[in-house]
Formats: C-alpha cells, sequence, structure tokens
C-alpha cells in the first residue's frame, strides 16, 4: 500500500509505504466430540516512514498463537405446516458452543510512533478467550436446508496478560429470521454488564422481491450517539443497470443527514 494522508497544514502530512503480510499454520483435529483448531502464526509489517522521520525503513513483527474449539449438538423434528406464509419442512435444531484462545505478543515497534491509517497500523498485544453460543432453527425450501432463524450470544474473556480490563467484556447478541425467501429481520444489541445497560441496538428488515428489487429500513440506536432510521431501495432496471436509494434520518434532533441516488452500469463482458 502506497499510504497518504493530507492535513490542511502542509507540514503535517502523513506518508508511507506498507507492505503487510500475516502467515499461520494450524492443525484441525477432532477429539471425542470437540473440534480443535490450534495455530500458531506471524504478523511482518515494513513501513517506509513512521510518525518519526528519523526512524524510516523499520520492520515491526508480532507474534500470535491460539487455539478453536466448537462442538455440535442437534435435534430434528419431523413437522410439516404452513404459518401466517412460514413454511416448515422438517425443523433441525443446531447448538453451536465455541472457545477461541487467543494470545498476540506486544509488537516489536509501538503503534504510538506509527501514523494511524487503518487497523493495521493499532496492533497491540492481546491475551483473551472469545467465548459463543450458537442456536440455529433449520428447515428444507425446495429440497434445500435453509436457516430459518439464527442466534449467537458471545463475549470476550480478558486474561491477566490483555492491556484492557480484566474479566468479561461487553455481551454481544445477533438474531437473524427469515420465515419466508422475501422477507428477513436482522438485530444486533451490545449489553454492558458492570454498568447494567445497553450500549447499541440494531434492527433491520428486508423485503425482497425476486430478483428485480429490494427494500430494507433499519433502526440505529448507540448510547451517546445519534438515534437514527436508515431505508434503501434497490432496482434491477435490466441485467446492466441497477438503481438505488438511501436515505438516513436522526430522531434525536430531526430532518433528513444523508441521501445517496446511485446508478450502477455493470461493464461485465
Amino acid at each position: 500500500s502506497n499510504l497518504t494522508k493530507k492535513e490542511a497544514e502542509p507540514e503535517s502530512h502523513k506518508k508511507t509505504i506498507r507492505f503487510d503480510t500475516k502467515n499461520q499454520i494450524s492443525y484441525p483435529m477432532k477429539i471425542s466430540f470437540v473440534e480443535l483448531r490450534p495455530y500458531v502464526g506471524q504478523q511482518n509489517t515494513y513501513y517506509s516512514r513512521t510518525a518519526t522521520l528519523a526512524q524510516r525503513n523499520i520492520i515491526r513483527g508480532q507474534f500470535l498463537t491460539g487455539t478453536d474449539a466448537s462442538t455440535k449438538f442437534y435435534r430434528t423434528w419431523n413437522v410439516k405446516k404452513n404459518v401466517w406464509g412460514v413454511e416448515i419442512n422438517g425443523l433441525r435444531h443446531v447448538v453451536t458452543p465455541t472457545a477461541a484462545y487467543l494470545y498476540k505478543h506486544r509488537p516489536t515497534f509501538s503503534s504510538s510512533h506509527l501514523n494511524a491509517f487503518d487497523t493495521i497500523d493499532s496492533l497491540a498485544n492481546a491475551h483473551k478467550i472469545a467465548l459463543g453460543l450458537e442456536n440455529k432453527l433449520q428447515t428444507k425450501r425446495k429440497g434445500v436446508s435453509v436457516d430459518l432463524l439464527r442466534t449467537l450470544v458471545s463475549s470476550d474473556f480478558a486474561l491477566k496478560e490483555n492491556p484492557s480490563k480484566g474479566g468479561f467484556g461487553p455481551v454481544n447478541s445477533d438474531v437473524e429470521f427469515k420465515p419466508a425467501d422475501w422477507l428477513q429481520f436482522k438485530g444486533d444489541a451490545s449489553y454492558d454488564h458492570y454498568n447494567d445497560r445497553a450500549d447499541s441496538v440494531n434492527l433491520e428488515a428486508y423485503i425482497n422481491g425476486k430478483d428485480q428489487w429490494n427494500f430494507g429500513i433499519g433502526r440505529r440506536w448507540n448510547r451517546g450517539g445519534d438515534d437514527q432510521i436508515t431505508t434503501e431501495w434497490n432496482y434491477k432496471i435490466n441485467p446492466k443497470w441497477r438503481f438505488k436509494v438511501y436515505d438516513r434520518f436522526t430522531v434525536n434532533h430531526g430532518g433528513l443527514r444523508e441521501e445517496d441516488y446511485i446508478l450502477t452500469r455493470d461493464l461485465h463482458d
């Protein structure tokens, strides 16, 4: 990457040539009913310039290791119903608990001495366990297995060497509900259990008009930020041309904050 960030003052211009590579070796295995994937890796990044002009042509390295563990439990029911347009041809409930251990050593060159362009420039040490519990309700439509309902609850447990506060972090939850091929609901939330409050809640609904058009509406709320409503409409004029309209409204302050009109031409031969 050849990166440049121009500020209002010429002497504040930031630039560097960056080459980043991340290599990992893993060995998937299965012990009894638990699937494991231990791995070890190294991330190295070359910078032609840093935030300090005297430090040039440096290579930053970071060692990382960990293992992913998961298993599945499921049960099936021979149910065939059509309730309010929701077609059910058999049900399967799949429960997938996961645990991912991660250790990242402190980078050989501190991020505070780099110009921040993106997340690659802000690497830090980490030592944590990510825990998750996924539930799926699956059914068959036209002979193909589909996810009718999916929920995921996850949280990170920071160990002693992790730079952030130890113990469990925010509890994150994701929900996807697809009652029909033309209708889908999505939602996610983050809960701060230390202060017993929600930090963010996002809700979205999508209606698909087969391959011709789709419409989406969402509500996005963040503590300390704006409470917003978003709408999006996509229309396929023909195989080469598509049209999209996007609007974003603020609930707290009222009024339209953003609107986009996008015309897309597919140049594929």
